[in-house]
Parts: structure tokens; sequence; C-alpha cells
């Protein structure tokens, strides 16, 4: 039994920041992605749950957090097979996924410096508070210099 969890944490490597027994039940629960969603806080900061499409098959196509703020994925995700896997492409799709809402935040403050009441509320908020790092820094920066 230890082998068998070891592999499937050797695959996703975010299972070993869950008991053994959570891993079981995740594990068990592969074919049913609702239900998986109570562990989801456990393995990625901030996530409460994810927005799911079920037709035929099920489908991701947002992640809310623990504030309800929503964010849609830039493609839905097939949510069918080992839950190993498809929490692995989840985890790409989220990275990829914030890092094009950054980028467009980004470009957004550059135009909106002056209304950024009007942008704060536009963006996601942890894209807002590193688009206005990453500007603070240049500022300073050119500044400096």
């Amino acid at each position: 039994m230890e082998d068998y969890l070891e592999t499937k944490r050797s695959i996703f490597p975010r299972f070993y920041f869950i008991s053994n027994e959570e891993l079981v039940e995740i594990l068990s629960l592969s074919r049913q992605p609702d239900l998986i969603q109570i562990h989801l806080k456990k393995l990625f900061d901030n996530i409460k749950n994810l927005r799911l499409v079920i037709k035929k098959t099920i489908l991701a196509n947002g992640i809310i957090s623990n504030e309800n703020e929503e964010i849609n994925l830039i493609s839905t995700l097939l949510l069918e097979g080992n839950v190993e896997i498809w929490l692995k492409n989840l985890e790409i799709k989220m990275q990829i996924t914030i890092r094009e809402y950054l980028k467009n935040c980004l470009s957004a403050l550059k135009l909106q410096l002056t209304k950024r009441n009007k942008w704060i509320k536009d963006w996601p908020s942890q894209c807002c508070i590193t688009a206005s790092e990453i500007e603070w820094t240049s500022a300073t920066t050119k500044a400096l210099l």
C-alpha cells in the first residue's frame, strides 16, 4: 500500500502535504471530482473549489478562492481518468492562466495609472498586488538611475 501511495505522490508531489487516509479517499473518488473539492484547500493555497461544468463529462472552467474571487481558466480542463494526472494538469493550467492574467493586468495598469480604483476592481487581487509591486520596482529603479 505504501509503495502504491508513493507512486501517486511521485506523479503529483502535492500529495505529500496530505495524510495517507486523505490520499486514499481522493484516489477512491477519482471519478467524482465534485467530491474531491473539499481536499483542494490542502493541495492548493487559497483555492476553495473549482467551477465545474457537468455534462456527459466533468469539466473545470474556473477556480474560486476562499474569498469567493473567481478566475476563469484559460481553457477548460477535462476531469477524467487518474486523479493525480488531472490535478497535475490543473496545476499547470492554473499557472498558465495566472501568468496570462498577470501580463494583461500589468499592461492595463500602465494604461490606467491614474484610474487605479477602476483597475483594481477589474483584475484578480493576486495579479493586482504583483503588478503593483512590479510597477513600483520599475519606477523606483528609474528614479535611482
